[in-house]
């Protein structure tokens, strides 16, 4: 039978005798000539700020290659993916042949890692900022707080603080801490919410939403990258005697000094939406908060080296 194909069995109407075509038969042998659409990306996975992608087809050529959903730059003949206009999500990627036969790889674009370049450096020493005991950064409401930040250890690290005269009471904090993970609360450290499996060395989008209830009864949020927030509510938030704000330190609570760097501090006297903070990430490229769709500009906004 040389020259004329190979000899598959079936039995069922399903899978055709060449994979991923379809056929039929009853108990017979069928000779055919099957085809092959084997291809694959050097990667699963792409940045939007990278070098486009071709995939090395191993199979037969003269296929076309399709993505879903849509959202995808791909060239039908090539495979070649132009990242840079390619739209953050998960794709399939099919390659098929004229007579149908198709391979597929999946495919994951993602936004570029963020960079600052002119973000304020921290040495775990003695760096910090303070700006004082502003009173209209004493909240007796609503409030939330944004901040790009990147530890360089596992250590005890504050991003942002304004605590009263001790370590459990009457303010807002938010830290990097051992098991890489970070903290944040309102009133006091009993009441933290916190997101875990993070790394050093890695900047993060970190937003916490305190969002009032009524009286000192209130609903934490803490979003890291905008993802699904670890979340409490708390029935004892008080803005009494708040000592001074700090960035990369806590005035009231002693071995916190930041040992890495911080950027883009912004902190408004409201409960921002889901929608905000995922504007606010976009999708790891910094907005202009000024200029937010979905929230008003920040009450205050330290650009930390901009």
């Amino acid at each position: 039978m040389s020259g004329y194909g190979k000899i598959y069995e079936s039995s069922y109407w399903g899978v055709g005798v060449c994979d991923n075509t379809i056929g039929w038969g009853s108990s017979y042998k069928s000779i055919a000539n099957c085809t092959d659409a084997s291809f694959s990306y050097p990667q699963d996975s792409y940045p939007t700020n990278g070098v486009n992608p071709t995939p090395t087809i191993t199979g037969d050529a003269g296929g076309t290659f399709t993505a879903t959903p849509s959202g995808l730059t791909l060239n039908a003949s090539t495979g070649e993916i132009t990242l840079s206009t390619s739209t953050v999500n998960s794709y399939t990627i099919r390659y098929t042949l004229p007579d149908t036969t198709f391979a597929e790889q999946s495919m994951q674009i993602t936004a570029p890692p963020f960079s600052s370049t002119r973000s304020f450096s921290f040495d775990g020493v003695n760096d910090y900022f303070d700006l004082g005991n502003d009173t209209s950064l004493q909240f007796s409401g609503s409030f939330t707080i944004s901040t790009w930040a990147k530890a360089n250890d596992s250590g005890l690290n504050a991003i942002i603080s304004k605590n009263s005269s001790s370590s459990s009471g009457n303010g807002y904090h938010i830290d990097f801490r051992s098991g890489n993970s970070v903290h944040a609360w309102a009133y006091n450290a009993n009441n933290k919410v916190t997101v875990t499996g993070l790394s050093t060395g890695v900047w993060y989008n970190i937003i916490f939403v305190f969002e009032s209830t009524g009286g000192s009864n209130g609903n934490q949020s803490l979003y890291v990258n905008a993802a699904t927030p670890s979340t409490n509510s708390i029935t004892n938030f008080s803005p009494s005697t708040i000592k001074n704000l700090r960035i990369g330190d806590s005035e009231a609570i002693s071995g916190t000094e930041m040992n890495g760097s911080i950027d883009e501090v912004a902190i408004w006297n409201s409960a921002l939406s889901s929608d905000a903070v995922t504007e606010i990430w976009n999708s790891g490229v910094p907005n202009d908060l000024d200029e937010l769709t979905n929230a008003s500009g920040p009450t205050v906004w330290y650009r930390c080296g901009e």
